[in-house]
């Protein structure tokens, strides 16, 4: 069976020798935008693995134009050598935060990870949509590395991705002991009213996770009073979350 033509071009355009008539022939190729010459494009920027690599990759781009061949290529299942040796490319040509935030989101998790730690600070504020993308769509315990290194570094919207994200899929498979630190940095950041609070009223979440929310939510009287604000669902709420709002309003009531 024959390859598919994006296929036989990332071949091509990741293993072919060039000399300047070859150059010439994939600028005319990239410019007709077809299945193959997409394939080219997405191999050409596969070739940067190493410091020789990246050398040639950077010069290549300049003749045929970044953005020409970024919006053409594929990025999807890029490994982990090849998003290093990218990264290296774009930091190399000083690329925009647009570029950033498309190679994030396609490197594997702790290669992404790597990219923030070495990328220009303004690269930072661009990436919260590719993040949450990534923390929504891929299984938790592979994300876990990146999350750990997002709630050290204190970015705002890196780390609202991440609370976005374990909102949206309720913490299913999030790590117990990485949701507390995740928790932790949210109220930090002054995000524990929209994200936090809602996280533990939503009945479709896990109750193990509800508590380890509430749980965090202790020391922040007001965040704590709302969400263990009486409500008529509290009726049919599961045991172990009723003897804990009980004891918070106990404790709250202490304070006052």
């Amino acid at each position: 069976q024959a390859l598919p033509a994006r296929e036989v071009g990332r071949i091509v355009g990741q293993t072919q020798p060039l000399d300047a008539e070859k150059v010439q022939q994939i600028a005319g190729l990239i410019e007709s935008g077809s299945d193959f010459a997409a394939g080219v494009a997405s191999g050409l920027l596969l070739r940067a693995v190493d410091a020789r690599t990246v050398d040639g990759v950077c010069a290549l781009l300049q003749r045929l134009g970044l953005q020409r061949v970024w919006l053409l290529a594929d990025l999807d299942g890029i490994t982990a050598k090849s998003a290093k040796g990218l990264a290296l490319v774009l930091k190399k040509v000083d690329a925009g935060p647009t570029l950033w935030a498309d190679l994030v989101g396609a490197a594997p998790p702790a290669i992404a990870a790597w990219i923030l730690r070495g990328s220009p600070p303004h690269i930072l504020s661009r990436v919260g949509g590719q993040l949450r993308a990534k923390f929504v769509s891929q299984p938790p315990e592979e994300t876990a590395p990146l999350v750990r290194v997002l709630i050290t570094m204190g970015e705002v919207v890196p780390l609202r991705a991440v609370g976005e994200a374990l909102r949206e899929t309720r913490g299913a498979g999030w790590s117990g002991q990485l949701v507390p630190a995740v928790c932790q940095a949210l109220l930090a950041h002054g995000m524990g009213e929209e994200l936090l609070v809602p996280l533990f009223l939503d009945r479709e979440a896990d109750t193990k996770l509800r508590l380890l929310v509430l749980r965090s939510l202790d020391g922040h009287a007001e965040l704590l009073t709302e969400a263990t604000r009486f409500r008529f669902g509290e009726l049919v709420e599961p045991k172990q979350i009723q003897v804990r709002l009980k004891a918070a309003r106990k404790k709250l009531k202490g304070q006052r």
